[in-house]
């Protein structure tokens, strides 16, 4: 037979049982609502950044019509070619295209961005040049930086060993800061920004730092840039970028750092562990065993040794 305190025990059970599918049921209502507004966050903030880099084109292409119009226009009624109206059209053509030029790399930058932020993936390490890779980053920003008169300066390390990383995605992750340094010295008198790569022998460890004299990031706001579509650049960013920069750096065992203050500057620092890639057999020598290559990539810090740090 089942006395009082059976039943009071069950009716405990009971009141836990259903607190317990009460909680489950919040838990997941809550979810689905933070995934929802995530989605919506996302959305609006994707449609603000597209709806920007229209306005770019649009406004390029009014420019390019506006110069055939007048191109058109350069020969009179009576048959006589204006060689100056001619030109003056011409380059206000050759304007319109590079607004729209620049806006096509922005969509294509945000695309890839995404797909990169929003995927898994594990780098495909080769081995590669930490110097050359970074050299042609600085190459590549050096029209960038003249435009907005910028000063880039490009400080190779010396004596580099060839490292094992995936080359594209460094290169990317490089992009993504040294393009941020120049964009926070545009509206600087003298803005300068100084690329240096170095390598620790003892430690293992390359890493190039990335230095400006721009004005700067408030200490409550350093980690708050590598959240997604956050931006410090009014309209002109996505604020993908340094979270890309840093996913990559991450699934390669790596990180970010950075160290700044208000009105003296930044610097953001890509570390990366490894040492040199092993040596390729020459002709008519046999290639290493499996497992003494495994050990060669081993010692040599395989940065896909460890993918526990990706997040």
């Amino acid at each position: 037979q089942f006395t009082e305190e059976h039943l009071r025990l069950m009716i405990a059970i009971a009141h836990q049982a259903a607190l317990a599918v009460e909680d489950t049921s919040y838990y997941k209502a809550m979810v689905q609502a933070e995934r929802l507004a995530a989605v919506g966050q996302t959305i609006a903030s994707l449609s603000h950044h597209i709806k920007n880099i229209l306005q770019g084109v649009r406004g390029g292409s009014y420019l390019i019509e506006l110069g055939l119009g007048d191109h058109e226009k350069a020969t009179t009624e009576d048959g006589e070619f204006d060689q100056e109206k001619a030109n003056k059209s011409v380059d206000m053509i050759r304007k319109g295209w590079k607004i729209v030029e620049r806006n096509q790399e922005r969509i294509s930058s945000l695309a890839m961005d995404m797909l990169t932020f929003s995927k898994e993936r594990e780098p495909d390490p080769k081995p590669s040049d930490w110097n050359a890779i970074a050299a042609e980053v600085v190459e590549l920003m050096q029209t960038r930086s003249q435009e907005m008169e910028v000063e880039l300066v490009w400080q190779p390390a010396e004596a580099v060993p060839t490292l094992l990383f995936d080359p594209e995605q460094i290169h990317s992750a490089m992009l993504n800061v040294v393009g941020n340094a120049i964009d926070a010295c545009e509206d600087v008198d003298g803005g300068k920004v100084t690329v240096t790569a170095k390598y620790n022998v003892e430690e293992k460890k390359v890493r190039l730092l990335v230095d400006d004299n721009g004005p700067g990031i408030a200490p409550d706001d350093i980690e708050a840039i590598f959240n997604v579509f956050v931006s410090r650049k009014g309209g002109r960013g996505t604020g993908l970028g340094l979270p890309v920069s840093r996913k990559i750096m991450e699934e390669h065992g790596g990180q970010i750092t950075v160290e700044s203050q208000p009105g003296s500057g930044s610097r953001f620092i890509l570390e990366l562990p490894g040492g040199p890639a092993p040596a390729k057999p020459q002709k008519g020598q046999p290639s290493k065993p499996a497992e003494n290559i495994q050990q060669t990539l081993s010692d040599s810090g395989n940065v896909l040794s460890d993918s526990s740090s990706v997040r």
